[in-house]
């Protein structure tokens, strides 16, 4: 992608820049599987590369970088799952990218997320999600209230590869999630909080979201 080459291909003062990162990622759930409870817990961790694009005044020694304009991430995330009541076990894996506008109060970001996924099995007392691999498409909505804090809300639909994993969904979609939640950053650690339904092979999901990373 062109925007990706450009950034990492970048100077110090250029309209693009980019940053490699790589974190570590805790998450818990509650949720509701077809209106039966469940918990789980999830380690995992995420590596990629944020960037932006910004415009350039003044000429040599004398270049002024404005303010984004455009910024983008691409990501690799993998996690394992675990039914804190069933003891059932799964994973989640997933390659995306995403770019889209910014200012100072909202940025908007959308782009491709493939993934791979499993949990439980067939006689599971939560829930069952055989194999799957498919593609969904990322909206994202981020309002800056605060340096420290942030509102997300955010649609993706998606599609999968696998027959077994095309029921579920919504109209022309093979699943289908919403969400909303908070972010708070201290300290070089960050706290989600949120809420999230979903729509798939398994049936519908409300859940609580509680999820932290560095």
């Amino acid at each position: 992608m062109w925007f990706v080459i450009s950034a990492l291909a970048a100077p110090p003062d250029t309209a693009w820049r980019s940053d490699w990162y790589a974190r570590p990622l805790l998450n818990g759930r509650l949720i509701s599987v077809n209106g039966r409870s469940s918990a789980q817990a999830s380690v995992g961790g995420e590596v990629g590369l944020t960037y932006d694009h910004a415009d350039l005044t003044g000429s040599g020694e004398h270049v002024v970088r404005g303010r984004p304009d455009l910024v983008g991430r691409s990501r690799l995330q993998g996690n394992l799952l675990y039914g804190l009541a069933s003891s059932s076990t799964g994973f989640g894996l997933r390659l995306g990218s995403f770019i889209g506008p910014t200012s100072k109060a909202v940025t908007y970001q959308i782009g491709p997320d493939l993934w791979a996924d499993q949990y439980g099995s067939p006689t599971a007392t939560d829930y069952h999600l055989p194999f799957g691999m498919g593609i969904d498409v990322m909206s994202l909505a981020i309002f800056h209230i605060d340096p420290s804090v942030t509102a997300q809300v955010g649609i993706i639909p998606g599609w999968a590869f696998m027959r077994s994993r095309q029921t579920g969904g919504i109209g022309p979609f093979h699943q289908l999630t919403g969400f909303a939640m908070v972010t708070v950053r201290a300290g070089g650690f960050s706290v989600n909080v949120g809420y999230q339904r979903q729509y798939n092979a398994a049936g519908v999901f409300d859940g609580l979201i509680l999820s932290g990373g560095l």
